[in-house]
């Protein structure tokens, strides 16, 4: 009787596990599909740093309309805007990273030597492993030329993010000082002035926060890079 029993326990743990077999995989694939966590900027990078200027102008931002309830959307509309900032500094950080792994100098000379080798190839009595080595020799310099015209998409990308990361942080800072000045003149105004004053600097912030997300979606495309180095191909001219 007692061997009947365990026999069932063990029956019973063993169809158990297999029911987890299937929860497990779709964990699995879940965790796989799931987005990555955007990266935060390196630090020291200039998007870091205007980053942390944007933080800290939202900061400044929330203590001066903390008294002023009646402002509150501007408070909501400066965090849109430092949180495409985030964005932003994150897709900066994948491209620097991206152009990282491109090792634009030492491409440049392979180029430059590849170049070397094909003209001197072309000048050369034609055969047919003079053709194969030409054929060989121009394929290797377009891979060359490619991963370096990667590299320039990225940097490129890259310099355009941060310049409108620029742009919106002084835009922040300028709507900091607009904040102090309308709430020192909204004490004494009707509501329908100071209404208007905050609608217009609310319209200004969604155009930052607009101008972020813009430059972003169209450097989208550059974040890819390279798998894998060109093979290469070193033979002398001689």
């Amino acid at each position: 009787m007692t061997t009947v029993i365990i026999i069932v326990v063990l029956v019973v743990i063993a169809a158990g596990a297999l029911a987890l077999i299937p929860l497990m995989n779709a964990s699995t694939r879940q965790a796989r599909l799931a987005p990555e966590e955007p990266s935060g900027p390196l630090p020291g990078s200039p998007a870091q740093v205007w980053l942390a200027r944007g933080e800290r102008v939202l900061g400044e931002l929330r203590g001066k309309l903390s008294e002023a309830p009646v402002f509150d959307m501007l408070s909501a509309d400066a965090e849109q805007v430092v949180g495409e900032l985030r964005a932003t500094a994150g897709q900066v950080a994948e491209l620097d990273r991206g152009i990282a792994q491109i090792p634009t100098p030492e491409l440049e000379r392979q180029r430059d030597h590849l170049a070397e080798q094909l003209s001197a190839r072309q000048t050369a009595e034609a055969s047919p492993e003079g053709l194969t080595e030409q054929y060989e020799l121009t394929k290797a310099r377009e891979s060359v030329e490619s991963r370096l015209a990667v590299a320039e998409r990225q940097r490129a990308a890259r310099d355009a993010l941060l310049t409108r990361m620029e742009s919106a942080v002084l835009g922040l800072e300028s709507s900091r000082d607009e904040v102090t000045v309308m709430l020192v003149e909204s004490a004494g105004a009707e509501l329908p002035a100071a209404a208007t004053a905050q609608a217009a600097l609310s319209e200004r912030l969604t155009g930052l926060r607009a101008g972020l997300t813009e430059v972003r979606e169209l450097t989208a495309g550059d974040m890819v890079r390279p798998d894998t180095d060109p093979p290469p191909v070193d033979r002398s001219s001689g």
